[in-house]
């Protein structure tokens, strides 16, 4: 009855079904099949967390740091460049 009296219903469903954010498992199923090793640094202020996961990452074959401000993103993207370590920058703007 509804989608009679309104033309855009099935738009509205369609929406709702695409902007579904419950089932977030269900977004990329071949993503999750990757093994992976997740290494979380977790410490007091000024106890080298940032030197000892970079120093981790320069070790690895592959990897990604997630830096928690933009300038150390950037100052951490030019100490591995520098190194000829092969680096991407990638930030919210």
């Amino acid at each position: 009855y509804i989608a009679d009296r309104h033309e855009d219903f099935e738009r509205y469903r369609q929406l709702a079904t695409h902007t579904d954010l419950t089932k977030p498992h269900e977004w990329y199923p071949r993503a999750r099949l990757d093994k992976r090793k997740i290494v979380f640094h977790a410490g007091p202020t000024n106890s080298g967390k940032t030197y000892e996961a970079l120093q981790r990452l320069k070790r690895a074959e592959k990897g990604m740091y997630l830096a928690p401000l933009r300038l150390l993103a950037a100052e951490t993207y030019e100490n591995l460049t520098a190194e000829g370590i092969y680096t991407e920058l990638l930030t919210g703007q």
